[in-house]
């Protein structure tokens, strides 16, 4: 007897029509657990995608909040969401795209402290993120869970993805040893265009799908690099290597501790933007906070449900979320870096501080 129900069926009939796809292949997909980390460029048409499908539970895992420079290629956000958080949004946009499915926000930072939970208990995990550092935390993670990782990126016009089954194929080290987020661009300077972001999210939703209704995915030990200005797609194998520092010991996965806790982000809005992570977990009493900022500044305070936002002083928005995350917009001219960071973290430990 089937497990979908009448109104599922109708749904999904599309989807189910498709010998690749059937009865027990919805079935498959209705009991999956899948995790996006990184709810941006690639993650907001992945996790359309994914609830659109009927995945039955889908983690949405981001720290960020929501800005004006995000809307061109981010479809899930709207005007009116700035200065939310992405996840709280995400949530109420894809329970109203499908009712049916469990939709759980974590607005946590990828760390060493975070990281094990946040892969913990899923089917696949999908990377959707901007930062190789926090990229290899969530490789490593699912290397010692034994859980299947689907890697996308994009910048300008260019894409790539592929997959990693551990102890089966190579991993993202494997792939790309030794990066570190300064070596790297960010669409901020470089820019993106939306369509590559499209494809990307299709190729990395497709590896899902398979991979939930098992069947082997196509990009095991297979990098895919898309190009648009030649419309390009082309396919450089790769090997997982013995010597790795991720995976090349298997048996003992070291996750590695994170220690900087303050970062500068790509700047928006016509602001500077800085991000400050606890270095271990933090659970921040809103209501809490709230009286302590008003008696501090007697500014006005912006709630939403895993954050309050609000201007600590002339130039200086601050955006707590409950988890201890900060995000700092700063709109004047920044002239030194160590001055203005050490201006939000006093500000910061004088507000989160017992």
């Amino acid at each position: 007897m089937s497990q979908l129900s009448d109104d599922e069926i109708q749904r999904y009939s599309r989807q189910i029509v498709l010998p690749e796809i059937g009865v027990e292949g919805q079935e498959l997909i209705k009991r999956s657990k899948v995790c996006i980390v990184g709810i941006g460029g690639l993650g907001s048409p992945v996790a359309q995608q994914l609830a659109g499908l009927g995945v039955g539970h889908l983690r949405l895992v981001d720290r960020d909040i929501v800005s004006l420079t995000d809307l061109h290629r981010q479809h899930l956000f709207s005007t009116k969401d700035i200065g939310r958080t992405k996840v709280e949004v995400a949530a109420e946009k894809l329970s109203e795209l499908n009712p049916s499915i469990n939709i759980e926000p974590l607005p946590v930072p990828i760390a060493h402290y975070t990281v094990e939970g946040i892969v913990d208990g899923m089917d696949v995990i999908v990377d959707c993120m901007d930062s190789i550092n926090a990229r290899y935390l969530v490789n490593r993670a699912c290397l010692k869970k034994r859980i299947p990782y689907v890697y996308g990126a994009a910048i300008q016009t260019y894409g790539t993805a592929f997959t990693v089954l551990p102890n089966q194929s190579a991993c993202l080290e494997c792939i790309y040893p030794g990066l570190n987020d300064t070596d790297l661009p960010r669409c901020a300077v470089a820019g993106v265009e939306p369509s590559i972001l499209s494809i990307v999210a299709g190729v990395q939703v497709s590896e899902v799908l398979r991979i939930i209704t098992k069947k082997r995915p196509l990009l095991i030990n297979d990098l895919l690099f898309i190009e648009l200005s030649s419309l390009s797609f082309d396919h450089i194998k790769v090997k997982r290597r013995n010597e790795c520092e991720a995976c090349g010991d298997i048996q003992n996965i070291i996750i590695p501790r994170t220690e900087n806790s303050f970062e500068v982000g790509c700047a928006r809005d016509g602001s500077g933007v800085y991000f400050i992570t606890p270095t271990s977990p933090k659970k921040l009493d809103l209501a809490r906070l709230s009286k302590k900022i008003k008696q501090m500044n007697n500014g006005r305070i912006t709630k939403s449900r895993f954050s309050i936002a609000f201007n600590v002083e002339k130039g200086i928005r601050l955006n707590i979320l409950e988890t201890g995350v900060c995000i700092a917009q700063v709109e004047f001219p920044i002239l030194d870096q160590r001055a203005i960071q050490s201006r939000l973290t006093t500000l910061y430990n004088a507000l989160t501080s017992n």
